[in-house]
């Protein structure tokens, strides 16, 4: 059962009031004007970034500023056009295991938003239009992400220097642009040093991601107020601390852009791995830092920290889960705080650990959740650090010797 699951603890979305308020506030921005902006989310791992991201409805919110925006222009509504504005939610995680893998992240968001543009007879149109205006640009876009073919309606054909490649990734097709020269207009001069291939075949790329993005975005229809649809996308990097220097390259041109229409770039990394460490400055902390002192992209950045759940947030969830009142909560909510600084995913790993001493349980009896003492609790409970790994390594030691086998194998 659902109640006394503690796996589903976060199933409803709880607090963040001032982070999403914030976060809407930038779209509004960025859908009034139609410009390019580029929030970036920092926190300790677990906090819940991403979530916070997921959390918001974004077609929702793009249907109200279309209204709102048609009642400040005087603009006539009416049933066919009254909530039609489409918002493209896309994300593109970053890996460690992806680390050397260039635009790993960008390749997922950018197959995801070509998907979701196709996914409608208006929008098979456009792409249809798309191929027949920028044919060229469009055989070089699939060959950066090979999952566009179909969507495309392309055949894929194999040249002379992609065979024996079969089974590659698009990363892998990018690492071979340099030989794959025609489809992306490079010199075919072989004077010409592979390091200045790499830099051509990286702008025409670049060039080639804007031309994508301002057709998905209907750049020719947003300065017209009596177009019933009005498109934008909202892409989640997650994990950037994690990207290459290349996404971040091109991260940095995409937003210095006009992409033709509202497009928010969201970033979510890690505060303690992008912090300085050393003496040295994580690339993040370079890639934000050249944004900054860069007057056209300085106003399109904004920074939403995300700190640990307060006691009043925590005891509003766990209240909330465990169908009990605030003040017969409050107590119990008190420990769990202290131990983990209200970070989410450390709080339901000490709950755990809690029910698997036996400090916590749901009975079956009264169909009601049950705790013993907060003050034998805190004094029982040895963890005084507030790191997740602590937490989830105190909760390991209880786990059987074949189970943490397995998993020492898969974290090789």
């Amino acid at each position: 059962m659902a109640e006394h699951d503690l796996s589903k603890i976060y199933q409803t979305f709880h607090g963040r009031e001032a982070a999403r308020n914030d976060l809407r506030r930038q779209f509004q921005m960025c859908f009034k004007d139609g410009s390019t902006r580029y929030v970036s989310i920092s926190g300790k791992s677990g906090v819940g970034k991403s979530r916070l991201v997921q959390s918001m409805e974004w077609e929702k919110l793009a249907q109200e500023q279309e209204q709102q925006q048609r009642q400040e222009q005087q603009v006539p509504s009416d049933d066919s056009n009254n909530s039609d504005s489409r918002c493209y939610f896309v994300c593109g995680k970053f890996e460690l295991s992806q680390l050397t893998q260039p635009f790993s992240g960008m390749t997922a968001a950018l197959t995801s938003l070509c998907e979701q543009w196709g996914s409608t007879l208006e929008g098979q149109k456009e792409i249809a239009d798309f191929r027949r205006r920028e044919s060229r640009d469009v055989y070089a876009l699939c060959t950066f992400l090979p999952g566009l073919y179909s969507i495309f309606g392309i055949v894929r054909t194999l040249t002379a220097s992609s065979r024996g490649r079969t089974g590659s990734t698009s990363t892998d097709n990018l690492m071979h642009l340099t030989s794959d020269r025609e489809s992306f207009g490079a010199d075919t001069d072989h004077s010409v040093g592979t390091a200045e291939l790499a830099k051509h075949s990286f702008q025409r790329l670049r060039t080639v991601i804007y031309k994508l993005i301002r057709a998905v975005v209907g750049s020719q229809q947003q300065d017209d107020p009596s177009v019933s649809c009005k498109k934008s996308i909202v892409m989640l990097l997650d994990d950037i601390h994690w990207a290459d220097q290349s996404s971040l390259n091109l991260i940095k041109f995409l937003v210095q852009e006009d992409l033709g229409g509202p497009v928010l770039f969201v970033a979510t990394f890690r505060s303690e791995d992008v912090n300085h460490k050393n003496g040295t400055q994580h690339p993040v902390a370079c890639h934000m830092n050249e944004l900054r002192k860069c007057s056209a992209t300085a106003e399109r950045l904004h920074t939403i920290p995300v700190p640990g759940f307060s006691i009043s947030e925590l005891n509003t969830i766990i209240s909330s889960f465990m169908k009990k009142s605030k003040q017969e909560t409050l107590p119990l909510v008190k420990v769990v705080h202290q131990k983990t600084a209200g970070n989410p995913l450390t709080v339901q790993r000490f709950l755990y650990l809690l029910e698997h001493r036996g400090y916590l349980s749901y009975s079956s009896m009264t169909c009601s959740w049950e705790w013993k003492d907060a003050n034998e609790i805190r004094k029982a409970m040895s963890i005084e650090s507030h790191e997740v790994v602590e937490v989830i390594a105190s909760s390991m030691r209880f786990l059987g010797r074949g189970t943490v086998d397995v998993l020492k194998i898969a974290s090789c």
